[in-house]
């Protein structure tokens, strides 16, 4: 997405001021940007990287260029009639999703022409699809400004086309005319118009080199570079006698007549308040960019967000380096662990933006988010280890979010409120509930701990995960419990149970049972049941090593679709309701009246099996969306 150049230009000056020999490589986070820049894909560029002139005592423009900033708060206020999504993912690479959000809401018609779906796609009204690097002839510039051929590997399945023939299509459609049959027709297009690429027609690229073709923005006056210079094996020449244009060993080409023209406006800093931080986002080379997350070469060079602090602001907040902290602006908010940085300005708060948010890091890399892998073994403290209020977790089958509160002392209903805020916060949560094909099971449970202190550990939900890296699993259980588990304290110790110590509670052992059930290798030369099958069989041996007076509801990421309740003993209740969008469980008919047209009630006393009326009471049942 375009944003303002304002503070790169003022890093620029202040370096070429101090450092006036430097040479400057742009380093650009997404594929052939410098092509797209040199084509005029730029709020304040035309084709050529030409700064448009400025009309001596001309009036200002009726209609001037947009930022992706502007665009998106004009599509906010309905004045854009039709938005283009060209390969932009604004709902995941624009830092202010608020504004993103409300612009592809407000747009008149939106139109997204990509090669994959993200979330800005899923909002389009129009998907158009693209091909990709290797399904299409072209041309791609790297950062030096070097242009090579790409060329056709393989076919793009279906309908998807080259972007360039969905241009000419779409213009034919709308009664105009690109004038563009094939693709060598907009190659010679760009070589007569542009004069950083004079020369590079369609024929000259067929005796071109493997290497490619430099090409440069010229000083004001002087001819373009581009095919002429490179027929003529110079690639754009040495310094001149004023150093205009140079090549260093790398063969990078610099141009300082560019650097010399730069005027910045400086922008003054949003304020702040006596208690508040300045939020600063910033950007890295890799991120969850489209590209990178689906290539497995890349992706694990994106690490999670940080909040940065300076060392002053961060001792005013009294918390251990690693720790995760609720971060929240007027737009929302989110959880994510702080470090002290001497490099940020004190009274700012700094944050990568679109960065993949995956479960929280293993000990070294909160130690050091940039570090390699530390151990397998889970960090007791870790809030992913105590599936701490914030948490978001990658499963095989989607992502758990949790949300808890764990206040005994307040008024009624400020938990409540609480849960509601995160969960209204919680960018990640809408950005999944937002994907395509979303489907969501929820465990929400309000409890007093009979068993172990009120704590946010202890507070419900409960997941499987255990201490013991052999005992790891990437299978991932959740449960809620009414009513207490007797013998935790016995099965805790009999299956050797490995659970943290901040975790009290006896409702603990239901995940963890029933996710080891799951993980237990099937008999040897039998055929695996269904999910759904081995989800209720893993469920009802769980079930049964319990005793007490429970009423149990779980969720397990190898039936994704799937709920699992058990109901034991006269002491409890459950009620399953049918709803115009889904189930709804609880302890009390008003629980589901309201949401529910019909529902049952679970019987917890009736025993399966007559020659074991204690041991067999009760009801298990498992709700199956599909």
């Amino acid at each position: 997405v375009a944003e303002s150049d304002a503070a790169v230009c003022e890093a620029a000056r202040l370096l070429a001021a101090r450092l006036p020999h430097a040479r400057f490589l742009p380093v650009l986070r997404r594929g052939n940007v410098r092509g797209a820049l040199d084509m005029g894909l730029a709020p304040d560029l035309d084709p050529g990287r030409v700064v448009p002139p400025a009309a001596a005592g001309a009036a200002a423009q009726p209609d001037p260029p947009l930022d992706t900033a502007g665009i998106l708060a004009a599509a906010a206020d309905g004045r854009i009639d039709v938005l283009f999504l060209l390969g932009a993912d604004p709902m995941a690479d624009f830092a202010d999703t608020y504004l993103a959000r409300l612009g592809l809401a407000g747009a008149g018609l939106v139109v997204a022409v990509d090669a994959f779906v993200t979330e800005s796609s899923a909002m389009a009204d129009v998907v158009l699809p693209a091909a990709l690097f290797g399904e299409k002839d072209g041309t791609t510039t790297n950062l030096e400004g070097r242009v090579s051929s790409v060329a056709k590997l393989v076919t793009a399945p279906g309908s998807v086309r080259p972007d360039w023939m969905i241009a000419a299509e779409l213009a034919r459609r709308c009664g105009g005319e690109l004038g563009f049959a094939v693709r060598a027709d907009v190659t010679d297009e760009i070589a007569a118009t542009l004069g950083t690429h004079a020369g590079c027609g369609q024929d000259a690229w067929e005796e071109l080199s493997a290497d490619g073709v430099l090409v440069t923005s010229p000083p004001a006056g002087a001819p373009a570079g581009g095919m002429a210079a490179a027929a003529a094996g110079t690639d754009a020449g040495p310094a001149d006698a004023d150093g205009t244009t140079g090549t260093d060993a790398d063969g990078t080409t610099v141009t300082d007549a560019a650097a010399d023209a730069v005027t910045v406006a400086r922008r003054a800093a949003p304020p702040r308040d006596a208690y508040g931080l300045r939020l600063v986002t910033t950007r890295t080379l890799y991120d969850a960019g489209v590209a990178v997350a689906h290539s497995p070469s890349l992706a694990p060079l994106a690490k999670s967000p940080t909040l940065r602090m300076n060392p002053v602001d961060f001792a005013r907040i009294g918390v251990a380096g690693g720790t995760v902290v609720r971060l929240r602006s007027a737009r929302g908010g989110i959880r994510l662990p702080v470090f002290e940085d001497a490099g940020v300005a004190r009274g700012n708060a700094v944050v990568q933006v679109n960065q993949p948010l995956r479960p929280a890091a293993d000990p070294a890399a909160a130690a050091d988010p940039a570090g390699p892998a530390g151990p397998a073994t889970p960090d007791p403290a870790d809030p992913a280890t105590l599936f701490a209020s914030g948490t978001a977790r990658a499963t095989p089958s989607g992502v758990a979010f949790v949300y808890k509160v764990a206040a005994e002392i307040g008024e009624l209903g400020d938990n409540t409120a609480d849960l509601r805020e995160q969960i209204r916060a919680d960018e990640r949560l809408h950005a999944a509930l937002a994907s395509p094909g979303a489907r969501a099971a929820v465990l929400g449970h309000t409890r007093w701990a009979s068993v172990g202190i009120i704590s946010e550990p202890n507070a419900h939900p409960l997941e499987g995960s255990e201490l013991d890296a052999e005992a790891a699993s990437p299978i991932h259980c959740a449960a809620v419990l009414n009513g207490d588990v007797d013998n935790y304290a016995d099965l805790k110790a009999l299956h050797d149970l490995r659970i943290a110590e901040q975790i009290t509670t006896d409702a603990k052992v239901v995940p963890t049972l029933l996710q080891r059930a799951l993980a237990a290798p099937a008999a040897a030369h039998s055929r695996p049941p269904p999910p759904a099958a081995r989800l209720l069989s893993a469920f009802a041996q769980t079930a049964a090593d319990l005793d007490g007076s429970v009423a149990i509801c779980a969720h397990a990421s190898t039936a994704p679709d799937c709920l699992a309740l058990a109901l034991r003993g006269s002491g409890q209740a459950l009620y399953v309701g049918a709803g115009d969008h889904g189930y709804i469980v609880a302890s009390e008919p008003y629980g589901v009246v309201e949401e529910a047209d019909c529902y049952i009630r679970m019987n917890g006393d009736t025993p399966a099996d007559p020659a074991d009326p204690v041991g067999s009471r009760g009801e298990i049942m498992l709700i199956d969306l599909d």
